[in-house]
Order: C-alpha cells, then structure tokens, then sequence
C-alpha cells in the first residue's frame, strides 16, 4: 500500500521498520484481512495496519516507516547566477536516495528554465529555485482569440503586466474598453 501512495517501484523504494513494530509486521495474515493507510507522507512515515479477522475481532496497530525513494535529480555543473536560462550543460543527472516530502525538480523538466535566484556548484536544482520564462512583456501587442463553439472573437490587446507561460496576466483591449 505505501508502495502504491508513493508511486514508486520495488527497486527505488526503500522502506524501513522500527524494531518496536516487529511483533505487528512478523505476525502471519493467514486468515486475516489486512488494511495498511499512510497517515501522512515523509522521510518517517506514520501507518495505520487494521487487521480483520473471520470471527469479527479488529487490531488497530500505528507503525512507523523509514521511507526513502531512488529518484533521478539535476545538480549545477558550475555557479548559475540568478535569471539565467538553464542549459542541458548546465546541470548532471545523478540517482540519490531521497525522502519522498524532499523538494526536487524533474531533471527532464529543467532545461529552458529560469532561475528564480543564484545556484551553487553541485547544489540541487529543485521546483522552487526554477520558474518558466518569461513570455510576454508588459507593454507587448498578442492577438487574443476567444473560441465560444463554432465562433472564434479575435481582438488585439495590450499586456498590463509581464507573463511566463501558465499565468494569467491582465490584458488592456486595443480598440478601449474593459480590461480582461
């Protein structure tokens, strides 16, 4: 069940239990309806194991787990300064051993990036130091279409405010009237 919750694989999950809870895990389910729920989601990662027996009798047990998964990271080859573009020469690929709550960034994901502040040789790139680039300046002339079925509106505007990809940023018509 942890191994569903985390999405990971035999080979890049690593799970490990307290001593304490050997007499709950070693216990044979021969007979016994097993139930495991992840209470919460970390490097320990606190599980609710309710056991159903045949005659109607409930075990409710709190075990705690040591996870840890194998993922794929980016670390900066050299010093990347703030704003910079990240490149595919920028950063090497490198499998570590993480808690699944670590923050990290898909080193697929990376390339074409903006760094949203200053990166340290071999530091891990992660979603919070990265952003997508900008796409639109403040200022900038876009042909907006809106498609409502069959009919498609086109109108001409102006950018209030500068934009990446994914944002919504508030347009000013060409022609006047409202902003939108």
């Amino acid at each position: 069940k942890v191994v569903q919750v985390l999405g990971g694989t035999g080979d890049r999950l690593d799970l490990r239990f307290e001593a304490d809870d050997a007499a709950v895990l070693d216990r044979s389910a021969s007979g016994l309806t097993v139930d495991v729920h992840p209470l919460g989601l970390g490097r320990r990662t606190p599980v609710r194991v309710t056991l159903y027996a045949a005659d109607g009798t409930i075990e409710v047990h709190r075990v705690l787990v040591g996870v840890r998964l194998l993922r794929e990271v980016a670390r900066a080859n050299r010093v990347l300064p703030r704003g910079s573009a990240v490149s595919a020469d920028d950063f090497a690929i490198s499998a570590e051993w993480m808690g699944p709550d670590e923050p990290y960034a898909e080193p697929a994901a990376v390339v074409g990036q903006r760094l949203r502040r200053g990166v340290d040789a071999g530091e891990m790139l992660t979603d919070a130091n990265i952003e997508p680039p900008i796409a639109i300046e403040r200022g900038d002339l876009v042909m907006v279409h809106v498609v409502s079925g069959s009919v498609v509106l086109r109108r001409e505007a102006r950018a209030l405010e500068t934009g990446r990809a994914g944002q919504r940023i508030r347009l000013e018509p060409m022609a006047g009237g409202r902003t939108f």
